[in-house]
């Protein structure tokens, strides 16, 4: 196929020229290997469309204020006609990863609720671009938007990239798109765009977190000659954490973020070591906040993650601590006033012994699969013994479960192994951002229609009452999610009536034409974006 004269003389505009052809080839070889979509009830189905309807909307509102085309150029740039080609390509790829990642959620796969949702929004912003590049003409309008999706798209691929048990088709399409996205970012000059407002935010709290370390282990550990050279090193720990904060400030490349990262983290790993021989639990507790943190800004910066074994060894350990601490501390007289002692006593001796075999396999190194299979035996015990404890909620011994628990949460992140799919903590939390993005809308709606400005809006009272029914619903919603309420059906129902009434408020918040409507916009991306986690769980 000959190129068209526009991007002949252009190497790197030829590169994607062909790859967008070839992309043309490669999805209709992939059609007959595509994997039958899951079985989807009616009610799922409409779900899904509405969610991406409501994520349409929102972009769309917010690109009518901020975007509209700027440019009076009238003949299109060699870059945008083949970024068109680009996007309608990575469209057609995207639809089919979603298929696939449907496929994936109905099969129960761990973590794939928030992928799935992730995707449907990503999906949704991919499509109001495409649509958007069809209207302008110079590809500099849309860079914003690109860098946007790029950096989503990197997030999102990353995520796949470490779970496990998605299909090979999902695997082929994030590959085919990993290709696009390379193409159009090189032509483009488009650099990796992480987010570098979270990862600066991360790298200020590491920073405050190994102060906090080094000023516990002075406290804690006394003044001898070692402990003075612990410090010192600590110091140097602090002092590349700082390097890496002042590289992301400085606005230095993704390349040298990372180069920085992980000199950091090679000093830190051997510092952490060397702190293990020592048994304080409020030592322990900051290397628990740094790793946590530690792992924050490894997904920001897209580093594969890998089992760490010395964190494993030194979680195992505490764990199993723990555990016999609570067995040697807890007197017969408490456990008597339980409805079923002896059970309690039952499930509370397995779980010891599960713990104990675990932190020997931990120590044998022992595969991946060995460990995760070893893990969830270890989980459930554990879900049976608390539950058998919960009439001493409140006691001091519930406290000490608590920490157990904080263990069990780290040890699951620590082995890279996925929550289930319905995450009710999760959900609570979703449920409390709805309802306080809710109340800001509520403000913003009544101050717009009640104005000279909004006075003549069609359908004036209908959008003031559905804001009000809206607030209430997510109220009414919140409530029951914290008060232990489980009644799925309940729950999936006024799910879906807020969605419903969100989406009739979308349309009057694209009437807004005051100083309101920059605000509207952004609560109304909020709002659509809990809405997509919270269906993600109780619906999809």
């Amino acid at each position: 196929m000959a190129l068209p004269q526009t991007v002949r003389s252009f190497p790197r505009l030829r590169n994607v020229f062909r790859l967008a052809c070839a992309g043309c080839f490669c999805l209709t070889l992939l059609l007959t290997s595509v994997v039958q979509a899951a079985d989807v009830t009616p009610q799922q189905q409409e779900i899904i469309d509405k969610l991406m309807e409501a994520l349409k909307i929102s972009k769309q509102n917010n690109n009518a204020t901020e975007k509209a085309p700027t440019s009076a150029r009238q003949n299109d740039t060699k870059e945008i006609i083949l970024t068109r080609q680009m996007l309608n390509q990575v469209n057609q790829e995207a639809d089919r990863l979603v298929n696939e990642l449907r496929n994936s959620l109905y099969s129960g796969i761990p973590g794939m609720n928030q992928i799935f949702g992730e995707a449907l929004t990503l999906k949704s912003n991919l499509k109001v671009l495409t649509d958007r590049s069809a209207v302008v003409h110079d590809h500099r309008e849309l860079m914003d938007d690109l860098r946007a999706l790029d950096r989503d798209w990197r997030s999102l691929a990353y995520q796949l990239s470490q779970m496990r048990d998605i299909t090979t088709n999902a695997k082929r399409s994030v590959q085919i798109i990993n290709d696009y996205a390379t193409q159009i970012s090189q032509a483009l000059n488009v650099d990796p765009q992480m987010d570098r407002k979270e990862v600066q935010r991360q790298a200020y709290i590491l920073e405050e977190q190994l102060r906090n370390l080094n000023n516990d282990i002075r406290f804690e550990l006394g003044h001898t000659q070692q402990i003075t050279e612990l410090t010192q090193l600590g110091g140097k720990v602090r002092s590349d954490a700082q390097h890496l904060s002042d590289q992301i400030a400085a606005g230095n490349s993704y390349q040298d973020i990372v180069l920085a990262y992980k000199s950091y983290n090679i000093l830190w790993r051997d510092f952490v070591q060397q702190l293990h021989q020592y048994n304080n639990r409020y030592i322990e507790r900051d290397i628990m906040s740094i790793y946590q943190t530690d792992s924050n800004i490894i997904e920001l910066l897209w580093i594969p993650k890998q089992a760490d074994w010395t964190q494993l060894t030194e979680l195992s350990h505490i764990l199993l601590r723990d555990v016999r601490q609570l067995f040697d501390n807890i007197n017969m007289s408490e456990l008597m006033t339980l409805s079923e002692p002896q059970e309690a006593i039952k499930t509370g001796r397995i779980y010891r012994d599960l713990c104990e075999s675990f932190k020997r396999i931990i120590n044998e190194q022992r595969p991946e699969n060995v460990l995760s299979s070893e893990f969830e035996k270890l989980d459930t015990a554990w879900k049976v013994f608390a539950t058998d404890m919960i009439e001493l909620k409140g006691t001091e011994t519930w406290n000490s479960m608590k920490q157990i628990n904080n263990s069990i949460v780290s040890l699951r992140s620590a082995l890279l192994i996925k929550p289930a799919n319905y995450d009710n903590d999760a959900l609570v939390e979703s449920a409390s951002n709805l309802e306080s993005m809710a109340e800001h809308l509520q403000i913003d709606m009544q101050r717009w229609l009640n104005s000279s400005y909004g006075s003549s809006v069609p359908k004036r009272r209908e959008y003031l009452s559905d804001t009000d029914q809206f607030v209430y619903l997510s109220r009414d919603f919140h409530q029951k999610l914290a008060d232990g309420f489980r009644d799925q059906t309940t729950l999936k129902a006024t799910s879906a009536d807020l969605l419903s009434r969100w989406l009739k408020l979308l349309g009057g918040i694209g009437q807004c034409n005051t100083l309101d409507r920059e605000h509207l916009n952004q609560v109304s991306e909020a709002i659509t974006a809990e809405l997509v986690k919270i269906q993600s769980q109780l619906t999809l």
